[in-house]
């Protein structure tokens, strides 16, 4: 199955795959997803996200696009 990101322009980290019992698919991403900010930072690329993970936090901002929708997302650390 194809999948078309189409990016418009926005940065972020996009889900190629969501394993099936992953943290990720516990949370509750899918397959095409954008990571577009984790807490209060933007998050362009792999290595913004992998900072971003090692800060302790009690409770994480998760915001991803999904299709042409923004979803907002808090989630337990």
């Amino acid at each position: 199955e194809d999948l078309n990101l189409n990016l418009d322009g926005d940065q972020g980290v996009a889900f190629l795959s969501v394993a099936p019992g992953s943290v990720a698919a516990n949370i509750g991403f899918k397959r095409g997803d954008i990571l577009l900010r984790l807490g209060n930072r933007k998050i362009r690329n792999l290595d913004e996200l992998a900072t971003e993970l090692k800060k302790k936090t009690r409770l994480w901002l998760i915001v991803i696009r999904r299709g042409k929708r923004i979803l907002r997302v808090e989630v337990p650390a």
